[in-house]
């Protein structure tokens, strides 16, 4: 089986980004989020997520997904203006772009 991983480096957050496509998440962000965003993990294991059509009524919001610290079951999730910049990438990640520790749950768990 193929796979191609597309990284991109943000000046605007100061790191590397890695594309999740919707297929990797499904299950664990609702549909309607996977087909209205373009979902990005940064190397401090933060997953954003950017509006597909920027003009769409509906979701005129940028997304940021956060394993929760306590509970590796859990994440936090936040929305934010899409004009408002994302959280700028911690030089110090934790894990890399769906790297999994035997003992935890996924680093994309919601």
């Amino acid at each position: 089986d193929s796979s191609l991983v597309i990284i991109r480096h943000s000046p605007q957050l100061g790191g590397k980004e890695t594309f999740l496509p919707p297929r990797l998440l499904q299950g664990l962000v609702p549909s309607s989020l996977l087909e209205a965003f373009h979902f990005w993990q940064g190397e401090d294991t933060i997953i954003r997520g950017e509006p597909v059509e920027t003009e769409s009524p509906w979701f005129q919001f940028r997304l940021e997904i956060t394993p929760d610290p306590v509970d590796r079951n859990r994440a936090i999730v936040r929305r934010f203006p899409v004009q408002a910049p994302f959280t700028v990438i911690d030089s110090q990640p934790t894990r890399g772009p769906l790297q999994r520790d035997d003992s935890l749950s996924p680093s994309v768990a919601v």
